[in-house]
């Protein structure tokens, strides 16, 4: 147990003296508060509309209760402007009218939804809105966002164990723990215990950035654990490999798109193309991490038990290739 401990402190004091570790060590932060950020806007999208001549104060003041109201004087330069961003309306009053100005792809329902809130500034008339709910809690978009940034997360701690093993090929410390009372059985379980600590403590503080206190702790544990199988896998699949940074470096890259990047693919497919992402582990991760976010329980179980089994697999079959790249005594 000493020995192992000592291993970990060795791998968090070299990560902490390493920039590129540093920088892979503070990046799920990062990540996770771009995402914070960045969600919202998608979520609810904020419209604007250009005013032009003959629209006074008080016709402006009651648009800015329903959009982001810039007003524009000139209505040729309103109409460069209507061109240029287009989905942005105009309008101006004329000919005792309001004029609107459309750039003319939009869908009819836009146009007519503008219409409406025209009429009840002019005349108080509330409009017939007709709104269908989809019984969703919360927004699609965001919350697959979210699980691709989460999944990415999941591949940033793969690469730091990664490279912390192609750090020990590199420096010969695998040489010296060779003839060390330390067998490789001791050694990976140091790594996979360094990978857990970094794993729980960056994901539940992602999870509570994004997401907040809103989430279930059983879907997250669950997610937890073949998030951290897949980070595994690739961290051993990265030091069974490269035998320096650069090569790291290049084969993170291509691991990051086949086995993270890829399955995020699935989501803007056809779901009858579903089948094609079947081999990623990756892809049943991402099912995962959306059906815990969304709180879908249909087939959760069986999503997870595949997740759990196929990563599990392919660990197991990594293990022969990481033992002969450490050259390291089995017992």
């Amino acid at each position: 147990m000493k020995t192992m401990i000592s291993l970990i402190k060795k791998d968090f004091l070299n990560a902490v003296h390493d920039q590129i570790m540093v920088m892979m060590i503070v990046m799920p932060i990062v990540m996770a508060v771009i995402l914070k950020l960045l969600i919202p806007s998608i979520e609810n999208p904020e419209i604007k509309v250009y005013i032009g001549p003959g629209i006074d104060s008080r016709i402006e003041e009651r648009l800015k209760e329903f959009y982001i109201v810039e007003r524009i004087e000139d209505l040729e330069k309103m109409k460069d402007r209507i061109n240029e961003y287009g989905d942005n309306p105009g309008i101006y009053y004329e000919d005792s009218s309001f004029k609107i100005i459309f750039q003319g792809d939009e869908p009819e329902e836009y146009k007519d939804s503008l219409t409406s809130v025209l009429n009840y500034i002019e005349t108080d008339d509330v409009p017939e809105l007709k709104v269908k709910s989809l019984n969703k809690e919360k927004s699609v978009i965001g919350e697959i966002i979210g699980a691709a940034g989460l999944l990415l997360i999941t591949g940033i701690a793969g690469m730091i164990m990664g490279f912390s093993i192609v750090e020990d090929k590199d420096s010969r410390v695998n040489e010296a723990i060779s003839v060390s009372p330390v067998n490789i059985n001791q050694y990976l379980i140091s790594k996979i215990a360094y990978l857990v600590l970094y794993s729980l403590f960056f994901s539940l503080i992602c999870w509570f950035i994004i997401f907040g206190t809103g989430f279930d702790i059983t879907s997250f544990f669950l997610t937890f654990i073949c998030s951290l199988l897949l980070s595994i896998f690739l961290a051993f699949f990265i030091g069974s490999i490269a035998d320096n940074q650069n090569k790291a470096i290049a084969i993170s890259k291509i691991s990051m798109f086949v086995f993270l990047l890829l399955p995020v693919m699935s989501m803007i497919v056809p779901e009858n193309y579903d089948w094609l992402f079947y081999p990623l582990p990756g892809y049943w991760i991402l099912k995962l991490l959306i059906n815990s976010i969304l709180n879908i329980h249909k087939d959760y179980y069986f999503i997870f038990s595949v997740a759990l089994v196929y990563n599990f697999v392919i660990i197991l079959a990594m293990i022969p290739f990481m033992r002969g790249s450490m050259k390291m005594r089995m017992r």
